[in-house]
């Protein structure tokens, strides 16, 4: 999936707060339900500076942010 997410693209009827109000007593729940919280991926155990910690971030690291970012807008 190719996806880029720019807050800056979003219009005010998809970010009014009066239309979709914070509720932090909720919110880590719904981020808990949502796909890709379930399905986090395991970082490799290597120090950060190996090129498989390189290898991993750009590849599954990358897919899972993008889903995610794309799950909580």
């Amino acid at each position: 999936m190719e996806f880029e997410l720019y807050p800056w693209r979003l219009s005010w009827a998809e970010v009014d707060p009066a239309r979709h109000p914070f509720d932090s007593a909720s919110a880590a729940q719904v981020v808990r339900s949502l796909g890709p919280a379930r399905r986090v991926p395991r970082r490799p155990d290597v120090p950060v500076a190996d090129p498989a910690m390189s290898a991993w971030s750009r590849q599954s690291g990358r897919v899972w942010a993008d889903a995610m970012s794309c799950a909580l807008a």
